[in-house]
């Protein structure tokens, strides 16, 4: 009785684990197509004249959403800690109680990111001391 239970449960194993095999691989095409949705967004910059800027900008986006983890990130799409502005156009929308932006996507965070740059008249620079230099001289961050 006890081999045959055996066999019945070999017979049926691979049936039970195929939904499960199929959800996991399910899940990591969904999570490689997530990173390569953020790599996308950056795409808008092929277009703007701060293509140069485009690894530094992805890095920044890093650095201030905490790799993409911060709670302004997960909740609002903001990368970049983005304020309410009250003299520049500006995308996404302001929510009661915070001064953050929040957006739809992350395309559009970095799309508010490319009018901040216009309306401060933001340098096209090759490195990144230049880079952090510019944006300290534009009141962009208050720390050292």
């Amino acid at each position: 009785m006890a081999k045959r239970l055996l066999r019945t449960r070999k017979k049926y194993l691979p049936l039970l684990l195929l939904p499960l095999g199929l959800g996991l691989s399910g899940f990591l095409l969904l999570k490689r197509k997530k990173s390569s949705t953020k790599a996308n967004s950056f795409d808008v910059l092929n277009s703007s004249r701060y293509q140069i800027l485009k690894p530094f900008i992805i890095a920044q986006s890093k650095v201030e959403s905490a790799n993409y983890t911060s709670n302004l990130f997960t909740r609002s799409n903001n990368a970049f800690g983005m304020k309410n502005a009250f003299t520049r156009a500006q995308l996404g929308y302001s929510s009661p109680g915070t001064d953050y932006r929040y957006y739809d996507s992350l395309s559009e965070s970095i799309q508010d990111l490319i009018l901040w740059m216009d309306y401060t008249n933001f340098p096209l620079v090759n490195d990144v001391n230049s880079y952090v230099r510019a944006l300290k001289e534009r009141n962009y961050f208050e720390s050292n």
